[in-house]
């Protein structure tokens, strides 16, 4: 419990020390989201997928994806 704790302060010390960072990339990912979803409409149905669940669920991965690779300036 005590290194989920550190853990817990880290991140904390992190978000405070780097807060426009970490609010331009929040700001970025739903910009892309709403992209994502108002450009796959305009182009067809079809180019995203079926569903929205479709679309959902690969922009997820695609923002799991980004935070792994774009994760090595906090350490």
């Amino acid at each position: 419990m005590t290194s989920f704790k550190a853990e817990l302060w880290r991140q904390f010390y992190l978000y405070k020390r780097y807060a426009f960072n970490y609010i331009s990339d929040f700001f970025l990912l739903i910009l892309m989201f709403m992209a994502i979803f108002w450009g796959g409409s305009l182009v067809g149905g079809g180019v995203l997928g079926k569903s929205l669940n479709a679309l959902v669920v690969g922009y997820v991965l695609w923002s799991l994806i980004q935070n792994t690779n774009g994760n090595h300036r906090n350490e």
